[in-house]
């Protein structure tokens, strides 16, 4: 089943138990994680058998994963309109920095639209490697254009026509997991991309109105997609597959056409991210479960 839901817990285990409750033959198994500050989707395979069919997914750069970020800059911050930012991640002392000898990054990145009144722009980034705080450090270090509310990354104080403008709450960072596209698990027939998108937060919109960053219509409702076009309420796809068996030996075969034209270095998978998932969600985080 997929469903998009607000809910306010303080770990994995509570958006699990409720889980349970809705669907009784549910095991779910994370297969990512979110930073604690970011809200949107996160995917919940409802048992280990699609959620390694999901990790396969993951392994292959076959989920395509889209955020959306309020950061620190004008529209005369950035030389072009997007780009592709690739600069390696150490993490010798456990906090994120620019190493040349570190793990590698990709990020790609685009601008949507910027204030006219304020330097704070919308941007849209896609994530190809799942790197800790990847998206904070490189547009922190790189692009030079922190993330609102990214005091990890950037001690500067707000310019003052920020603040004048609108009230930016501490404690928030504003990253958005928007989208997350994947083929959905069927034990027959035909197969198929689901895309879920994230309504973006009340705050969120809030600032962007204050400052008159326009936003699509699409991220402030969010909704579902098969194959790139809007499902309807009840379509059977959505539906849960309840008699799938968990212990079957065979993960469903993805052809190698499908896969993306990255270095395979480029679209593995922190083991950490699975490890630390049941501790890296916290409130209003939406959730997804498919």
């Amino acid at each position: 089943m997929t469903r998009i839901l607000k809910v306010d817990p303080t770990s994995l285990n509570g958006i699990f138990r409720d889980i349970r409750h809705w669907l009784t033959f549910a095991d779910p198994t994370p297969v990512h994680r979110l930073d604690k500050p970011t809200t949107g989707c996160l995917v919940v395979p409802l048992n280990s058998g699609v959620a390694k069919f999901v990790s396969h997914q993951l392994g292959k750069g076959l989920v395509q994963k889209t955020y959306l970020a309020l950061v620190r800059g004008g529209n005369l911050s950035f030389s072009k309109k997007s780009g592709q930012i690739f600069a390696r991640l150490g993490y010798a002392d456990g906090r994120g920095r620019i190493d040349p000898g570190g793990v590698q990054a990709l990020t790609n990145w685009e601008l949507m639209a910027s204030s006219n009144t304020a330097p704070v722009s919308l941007l849209k980034l896609n994530l190809l490697t799942g790197r800790k705080h990847q998206l904070r450090i490189h547009l922190a270090k790189i692009l030079n254009a922190p993330i609102l509310g990214d005091t990890l990354h950037s001690s500067t104080l707000l310019h003052p026509s920020i603040v004048s403008a609108t009230k930016v709450p501490e404690d928030r960072l504003f990253l958005h997991a928007a989208e997350v596209s994947f083929f959905r698990f069927r034990p027959t027939g035909n197969r198929y991309r689901l895309t879920v998108r994230a309504p973006l937060p009340p705050d969120f919109l809030k600032i962007c109105q204050d400052l008159g960053i326009d936003v699509p219509q699409e991220r402030v409702e969010g909704g579902i997609l098969i194959d790139e076009k809007v499902a309807r309420p009840g379509a059977p796809q959505l539906q849960p597959w309840k008699f799938f068996d968990p212990s079957t030996p065979t993960t469903p075969e993805i052809s190698n056409a499908e896969v993306p034209e990255v270095l395979p270095e480029l679209i593995d998978i922190d083991s950490e991210q699975r490890q630390d998932a049941a501790s890296s969600i916290t409130n209003n985080e939406r959730t997804t479960n498919s």
